[in-house]
């Protein structure tokens, strides 16, 4: 059974990013988000899970980090890993996708800090305004 991982080089250590059953998805996702300039690193795992001895044989197929400008396509890393629960596959040839690279927004403010700073500004120019009644009234 194959299927393909895609990884985030992120504060010094690759994380889980995405999983595929098709290869030329995993491919392309991956090469989209090495072009997103907030992404230090991505890579691409080939792994192929034997049921009968529980054993999953990865292949690094594709790796992409920013800091070196490297490209490194074909380079093949083997490791043996013994897994007791290993992912589910889907459909062949069917993309799955577990997590979604999430875009950062900007918060403007907190709705307490932006209450508190407009009532201040009434405070003030309420207090401003009985000041200046009562120096009308004392001028006529």
């Amino acid at each position: 059974m194959r299927s393909y991982e895609i990884q985030l080089f992120k504060g010094g250590k690759w994380e889980f990013d995405s999983y595929f059953d098709d290869r030329d998805t995993a491919m392309s996702d991956a090469e989209q988000l090495a072009a997103d300039i907030r992404i230090q690193g991505v890579r691409v795992l080939k792994e192929h899970y034997d049921q009968d001895s529980n054993i999953a044989t990865c292949d690094v197929i594709y790796t992409r980090r920013r800091n070196t400008r490297a490209l490194d396509q074909g380079r093949k890393t083997t490791q043996k890993i013994a897994r007791s629960n290993p992912q589910p596959t889907g459909a062949q040839g069917v993309p799955r996708r577990s997590a979604r690279h999430k875009q950062v927004q900007k918060k403007s403010g907190s709705p307490v800090k932006t209450l508190v700073v407009f009532a201040l500004v009434l405070l003030i120019g309420g207090v401003a305004t009985l000041l200046g009644l009562g120096g009308l009234l004392s001028f006529s």
